[in-house]
């Protein structure tokens, strides 16, 4: 009986862990079809929080920005058609994390403001240095990568 409980409920917090996975992909999915000119479909989607105070994660930034640029169309594993990378910063600031994406030359990745990252359910609240990556089926793929090494996970995927 005990080992049909535990089963039970190892099973119940997997359901529940792969709930919240498609959740954070099908709201990702949901704001890169209404505010850009992106399609997801057959696409990987890597994901960065980040905050102009935080070094790192504005590395973060930077990793992904050149990882979307060399595989933007790239035949990847359970990404056939490239990568889409986007950057959620937690400041409320504009104008500062405006100047500094510019200032990293930040210019392929979707940007997503704090006040917009609400729309992102679970991924509203995380802290800078967070990201995480889903395949084009919402699984995913990594999640606080150390290091900032978006470039080496996504280069893995590549098929030929």
């Amino acid at each position: 009986m005990k080992k049909h409980l535990l089963l039970f409920l190892c099973f119940g917090f997997l359901s529940f862990m792969l709930k919240s996975q498609t959740l954070d992909y099908n709201s990702l999915v949901s704001y890169i079809k209404t505010y850009t000119k992106e399609d997801p479909k057959d696409k990987i989607i890597a994901v960065n929080v980040w905050s102009a105070s935080d070094k790192t994660s504005r590395d973060g930034n930077i990793d992904l920005n050149n990882t979307t640029t060399i595989y933007k169309n790239a035949k990847l594993k359970n990404g056939s058609k490239g990568v889409i990378g986007i950057v959620i910063c937690t400041d409320n600031d504009q104008v500062t994390s405006n100047i500094a994406l510019k200032k990293d030359d930040i210019n392929t990745l979707i940007r997503i403001n704090a006040a917009d990252a609400a729309q992102i359910i679970s991924l509203n609240g995380k802290t800078a240095g967070y990201n995480v990556g889903f395949d084009s089926n919402g699984n995913m793929l990594f999640e606080n990568l150390q290091n900032t090494t978006f470039l080496n996970s996504i280069r893995n995927l590549i098929t030929r």
